[in-house]
C-alpha cells in the first residue's frame, strides 16, 4: 500500500513557489460515497435533498423526479463564503487577514429549482435561471448557449416522445453562430482579398449566406464559419494576451467573452495593439475573413464547395497509451467524421487554432429512459461495454455512436438472464491474513 504525503498550511495545500491552494475536495469530512448511497435509497424528496447536502466536491447539478410528480434540481457542493475583496481569478496575499476564508454557506442557500411552473427541468451545466433567488455563481458554469437552444426546443410543444428527445440529443445547430453570421455578412466582400482569391471568396460568402447553422459532415458553411470565428477571436484577444492567448482560447471564459463582446463595437478589446491601423470591430471582422479564405484555400483548394466540415472535424477515441508505447495506437478506435461542434447540444469539444478539429471531449453516453416504461429505454456508449482490447465488445458501439444510433437497454431480470454473454467477477483469494 502506498502512502502519499503533501505539505499543507492553514490556508491550503502548499504548491511551489510558496503558494497555497484551498480546495474543498481535499477537505476532511466530504462524504460523496454516503451521498450517492442515500440517493439510491431515498423515499421522498426531503430525504433526497438531505443526501445531496452530504456531497461537498466537485460541484454537480443533481436532477430529481419521483412518482408523485415532483421534479427538482440542486447545485450540490459546499459553496465558500469569501469577503467582497476576494477575486477568484487572482492570487491573494495570505498575510492579509481581509482575504481570510469565512467558511461555507449552508446547503439551503445553494441554487435550486423545485417544481417549476414550466413543468420540466434540464441541465447543460448552465447557470440557474436569472430570477432564481439563490446566490449566483459567476464563472462556475458553462456558457449558456446550449441551455438556450435546449430551452427553445422544449418550449415548442407540450407532448414529447423518444423521437423528439433523440433529436435534441443529436442537435447540431448553433443559433448564436447563425446570428453572428447574419450580422457580419455585409462586411465580407470579395474585394477585401487579392485578385487571385476573389472568386473563391465570392463563392465562400454565398455558401456562408445559405448556411442553416448546422454542423454536419457535408456542410461547407459550418467549416467556413468555424474558421472565421477562430480568426476573429484571435484578432479580438491575442494582441492583449500575447503568449497567454493559446491557453485562453479554449476556455469557457473565451467563449463567454466572445459571445458578449461581438455585439459591443465600442469595447476597447477591439483596439489592435499590434497594428493600430486595423483598430475597430469592422477591421477585425474583415481581416478575419481574409485569413479564413486564404487559409482554407491553402488547406483544401480553391473550390469552397469542397470545404466540408467532415474533412477537418473528426472523432477518435485514443487509448491513453497511444502516444507513449509503440503500437499502442492500434488500441484506439477508428477516426470518424462528426456532426456537432463545441456549443451545440451534441457537444463535440475540440481545441481551436489548428487546421483540423479533433474532438477531445463529448457525451460520455446517450440515454433515453421513460420512467413509466423502463423496458423501452435506449442508450449508446462511445466505445463499447468491455475495457479489454481483445474483446469483441471493446469498440463495437463506436460507429453507432458516431452515426447517432441507439441500442435497447434491458431492465427486466428475465431479459438479462436470457442474454448469451455473461461476465462473472470473483475476488482473488489472498494467502495473507487481514491485519
Amino acid at each position: 500500500m502506498m502512502t502519499w504525503c503533501w505539505p499543507s498550511a492553514p490556508k491550503g495545500s502548499l504548491l511551489p513557489p510558496p503558494v497555497s491552494l484551498f480546495w474543498t475536495f481535499l477537505t476532511p469530512g466530504s462524504d460523496s460515497t454516503e451521498a450517492f448511497y442515500r440517493y439510491s435509497r431515498a423515499t421522498s424528496m426531503a430525504e433526497f435533498e438531505a443526501a445531496a447536502a452530504l456531497h461537498w466536491s466537485p460541484g454537480l447539478n443533481v436532477i430529481y423526479a419521483d412518482v408523485n410528480d415532483n421534479i427538482a434540481m440542486w447545485a450540490t457542493g459546499r459553496l465558500k463564503r469569501w469577503p467582497h475583496s476576494n477575486n477568484s481569478f487572482t492570487l491573494l496575499d495570505g498575510a492579509n487577514r481581509q482575504h481570510d476564508f469565512l467558511g461555507y454557506q449552508p446547503f439551503a442557500a445553494n441554487p435550486r429549482v423545485i417544481n417549476p411552473r414550466e413543468g420540466y427541468i434540464f441541465s447543460t451545466n448552465n447557470p440557474y435561471p436569472t430570477g432564481n433567488p439563490r446566490r449566483a455563481l459567476p464563472g462556475y458554469y458553462a456558457p449558456a448557449e446550449r441551455a438556450e437552444r435546449l430551452g427553445a426546443l422544449l418550449a415548442e410543444g407540450d407532448q414529447f416522445d423518444f423521437a423528439r428527445f433523440k433529436a435534441m440529443q443529436l442537435d447540431d445547430l448553433r443559433p448564436q453562430a447563425l446570428a453572428i453570421t447574419e450580422d457580419a455578412l455585409p462586411l465580407l466582400t470579395p474585394d477585401l482579398l487579392p485578385h487571385r482569391y476573389q472568386e473563391t471568396a465570392r463563392a465562400a460568402r454565398e455558401l456562408l449566406a445559405e448556411w442553416d447553422g448546422r454542423f454536419q459532415p457535408d456542410s461547407t458553411g459550418a467549416l467556413i464559419y468555424q474558421r472565421w470565428e477562430d480568426r476573429l477571436m484571435e484578432a479580438l484577444f491575442a494582441d492583449e494576451l500575447g503568449e497567454h492567448y493559446d491557453h485562453f482560447r479554449d476556455t469557457f471564459m473565451a467563449r463567454k467573452s466572445f459571445a458578449s463582446l461581438y455585439w459591443k463595437p465600442a469595447s476597447p478589446w477591439w483596439d489592435n495593439r499590434r497594428q493600430p491601423i486595423m483598430d475597430g470591430r469592422q477591421a477585425a471582422i474583415e481581416h478575419a475573413w481574409i485569413n479564413t479564405v486564404e487559409s482554407l484555400t491553402e488547406q483544401l483548394g480553391h473550390n469552397p464547395r469542397q470545404w466540408t466540415w467532415g474533412r477537418v472535424a473528426s472523432l477518435q477515441h485514443k487509448h491513453p497509451l497511444a502516444d507513449r508505447v509503440p503500437f499502442a495506437g492500434r488500441l484506439s478506435s477508428e477516426k470518424v467524421t462528426i456532426s456537432g461542434t463545441t456549443g451545440s447540444l451534441n457537444n463535440m469539444v475540440f481545441n481551436r487554432g489548428g487546421e483540423h478539429y479533433e474532438v477531445i471531449a463529448g457525451p460520455s453516453t446517450r440515454r433515453l429512459i421513460n420512467l413509466a416504461d423502463p423496458a423501452s429505454s435506449l442508450g449508446i456508449s462511445p466505445m463499447g461495454q468491455s475495457g479489454n482490447p481483445l474483446d469483441r465488445h471493446y469498440d463495437d458501439q463506436a460507429q453507432l455512436f458516431a452515426r447517432g444510433s441507439y441500442r435497447a437497454q434491458i431492465f427486466d431480470w428475465l431479459g438479462i438472464e436470457a442474454m448469451p454473454d455473461r461476465l462473472t467477477l470473483r475476488p482473488r483469494r489472498s494467502s495473507q491474513r487481514p491485519p
